[in-house]
This record gives structure tokens, sequence and C-alpha cells, in this order.
């Protein structure tokens, strides 16, 4: 892997996945490429309501003079610049300016990865998790997308879902293809279904292909409903990296069910690999 896209709020950017993106970019000495997205639907009376902004202060000391919209987007893709380089990771901006998410998608074509906070808004309200903009993201997008944690500390296991579709499959390749450096995390692949165990047609092949990859492959079979079995499995994890495959019914083919990968992302508060063929 060698481009990812970091997309952030132009006006009020995430600490969380900024950080996130600079240990991935470590790790796979990728680039970062900010993304920062319009908020089309504020004007610069509305700024002063930001919260939590990137800015250390929304007034300056001698004029004492709100900032336009324009000086405060400059200035937050010049801190992003520089918390780059006090990460030591290689980055550059998209474009300098703000983006429209039909841009994003269009420039997704050429990424690799694009990585998310999972509350993403181009609004100033509170919004749904994920939110109208990450879900839009998620299904139209042309590359995998990572819903990045609150906050990360390390990585002890990779955990994929797997319910033998095509595009669990494609996940699960795609995370392995575009992190080779997790060779040696364990790995936990899980399926739930009315047997609680593996289909054999599935397992063969499957752990064969693991083993080329991964030193630590356990495969784990869940008995139940996928979306209750999931959450109370992944509940109890911390440390890991969860992959699963498409989104919704929108896309070729999806996870388990419609609801099944927004329940995960509303909930959990591990970083999440979606990706769909």
């Amino acid at each position: 892997m060698k481009t990812i896209f970091l997309v952030l709020n132009a006006l009020n950017p995430d600490k969380g996945s900024s950080e996130f993106a600079f240990y991935l970019a470590r790790l796979s000495k990728s680039k970062v490429y900010g993304v920062f997205l319009d908020v089309n639907n504020l004007d610069d009376d509305d700024i002063l309501e930001i919260k939590d902004s990137a800015i250390p202060s929304q007034m300056d000391n001698q004029t004492n003079v709100l900032p336009s919209k324009q000086e405060q987007i400059k200035a937050n893709i010049h801190l992003f610049k520089e918390s780059c380089i006090s990460n030591e990771v290689c980055s550059d901006i998209y474009l300098e300016q703000e983006l429209s998410i039909n841009e994003l998608i269009t420039g997704s074509a050429f990424a690799d990865l694009i990585i998310i906070d999972a509350a993403f808004s181009l609004s100033d309200g509170v919004s749904s998790v994920p939110s109208e903009s990450v879900k839009e993201i998620l299904n139209r997008a042309t590359c995998p997308v990572i819903i990045s944690p609150l906050s990360f500390e390390r990585i002890d296991e990779l955990v994929f879902t797997y319910n033998g579709s095509q595009s669990s499959l494609f996940a699960i390749k795609q995370f392995t293809y575009l992190f080779p450096e997790y060779f040696d995390k364990k790995l936990s692949i899980i399926q739930v279904n009315k047997s609680g165990t593996w289909p054999q047609r599935d397992l063969g092949k499957l752990r064969e292909w693991l083993k080329n990859h991964y030193l630590d492959v356990n495969f784990i079979a869940l008995e139940g409903i996928a979306e209750n079995e999931l959450m109370t499995f992944l509940l109890r994890k911390k440390h890991v990296f969860i992959v699963m495959g498409a989104y919704s019914r929108n896309s070729i083919s999806q996870f388990f069910n419609e609801s099944t990968a927004e329940v995960l992302i509303k909930t959990l508060t591990q970083p999440i690999f979606i990706a769909h063929n």
C-alpha cells in the first residue's frame, strides 16, 4: 500500500482519525493525503459554534476578530502538514481547497485506502453514527474504507468476518494485500451460522490460503444470529482490527444482513476495515 486518503472536515478535523492514519502510514511506509471536505452549509457566523477545532484559538488575540471560513480551513491544512512532519509521515494535500463528497468518490479510484471517523459530518449539529456522509462514502467509494477508532494504542489481533460470500472473501484478500506487515499477528476468522460449525467446502481452501499469509490462524464458528453473536464476541475483544465485507444492500453482496455492519460501527471502538467488490 502506498496511498492513504485521510478524510477530514475542513473546518473541524478529527484528531483520532489523523492519529490512526499516521500509525498505518508508518507501518506500511505509505503517503497520507489530507482530503478536506467542504462544510458547504456553514457560513462565517457559524464557525464560532464549532467546538474542539484543530485551531488553537478561534479569535485573533491582537485584533479580536473571528477568522473567516477560508482562513480557518487554510490554518487547518497548515496544522495537518505540521502534524505529519512531527509524526514523521510522508504527506500531501489532495487539493489545496475543500472538496465535495462526489469529488472524494471520484478520487477514491486512485487511492489504496480511505480512513474516516464514524461520526464524520459536514454539519455542525449532532449526527448519527455512522453519519449519513460516512454511509454514502462506504456505499460509493471504489477503494476499501477504514472506520477509525476514537483512540488507539496498538493492534494485537486481526478478526476477519466470513459468511461464505465473495464480498467477505474479497475484503479479507484486500486487507491482506494492503497490510502484509500484519503476517505475525494472531488471526481469528469468524463465521456465524445455524450449526455453529465451519462448512468443509470453505474451510480447506481458505485455511490453505490464509496459512500462506499468516503465521497464527484460528477458525471460530458461532451458532445463532450473526448480528447478536458477532457483537457479543467482539465486545470482549481489545486491540483488534476488524475486517468485513460489503456494507449495505446497495452493494453487489451484503455482509450477513443489512444492519450488521451499521450496528458494529455504532457500538465498537476498534478500527473496522470494510471493502466490497
